[in-house]
């Protein structure tokens, strides 16, 4: 049996860049163009360009072996560019920016976050949206790991997050990927992330501070699906409104966010 690859393993474990674009489309329906940035293996941009023959994507990666392991799997796609940049240098326009996978932990200072979040807002076509995400709470600077099973190939496997340092004073947090795969072979450490974990309320301020008139947070992928199997965007809290009326206060232990931060 051959090793799967580390990237179609995360994909598969870690990613659901179907659903993702869909949520992607629903907050911004006109959008035509998205730029995936930190792009991966530009699985959200392979994803986005299906849904409709009239999308675009440009994935934007810094490291060459990761946009070869994109190339392999864009098949020459029209609908997807390719793109060797920085993503914090890069003034290619979109009318969606997506930074998903905690990517914007990458930037570990607040100078580099706000001349990141100020080039992205300057980026982005009239009404156009830039949607990241983070994950926090109480135990957001837990050291340890668990297991999470995951089907790729029809065959069960299991994924292990660990979580291998964290100080709570610089936000720094050490992470890695282990993958046991069923035919009893382990891959350890496939991915590491050295990260600034950014609380929501430092990226809300930032993202307000770099231009953008508005942010909203989502604690799902759409609360409910239209008659199209598409999804409803039900902000939990909104800079303006603050809480949803009946939502919960993010809870005590752990959580994801998407912020969704719009120019008008």
């Amino acid at each position: 049996m051959t090793t799967p690859d580390n990237f179609d393993l995360y994909e598969a474990a870690v990613q659901a860049p179907d659903a993702a674009a869909r949520f992607l489309r629903a907050l911004h329906p006109a959008a035509t163009h998205l730029c995936e940035d930190f792009a991966g293996s530009a699985a959200l941009s392979r994803a986005w360009g299906d849904l409709s023959t009239s999308l675009t994507a440009t994935a934007i990666e810094l490291d060459p072996q990761t946009l070869d392991a994109a190339r392999s799997r864009t098949h020459n796609n029209p609908r997807v560019t390719l793109a060797l940049e920085d993503a914090t240098a890069t003034t290619t326009p979109a009318d969606i920016i997506a930074t998903l996978n905690f990517s914007i932990c990458e930037l570990h200072t607040r100078q580099q976050l706000t001349a990141y979040l100020t080039a992205a807002r300057n980026r982005l076509n009239p009404d156009g949206i830039l949607v990241l995400d983070i994950y926090g709470g109480s135990t957001a600077y837990q050291t340890g790991a668990f297991d999470i099973p995951f089907v790729y190939n029809d065959l069960e496997h299991t994924y292990t997050w660990k979580q291998l340092a964290a100080d709570p004073i610089s936000s720094r947090v050490l992470n890695a990927i282990d993958f046991d795969l069923a035919s009893g072979e382990s891959i350890e450490n496939a991915f590491t992330y050295d990260w600034r974990l950014w609380s929501p309320r430092e990226l809300i301020d930032t993202l307000l501070e770099a231009g953008f008139t508005a942010v909203e947070a989502h604690d799902t992928l759409g609360g409910a699906l239209d008659e199209h199997n598409n999804p409803l965007p039900d902000p939990c809290w909104k800079t303006d409104e603050g809480w949803r009326d009946g939502a919960p206060s993010l809870p005590n232990d752990s959580f994801v966010l998407y912020l969704v931060a719009r120019t008008s």
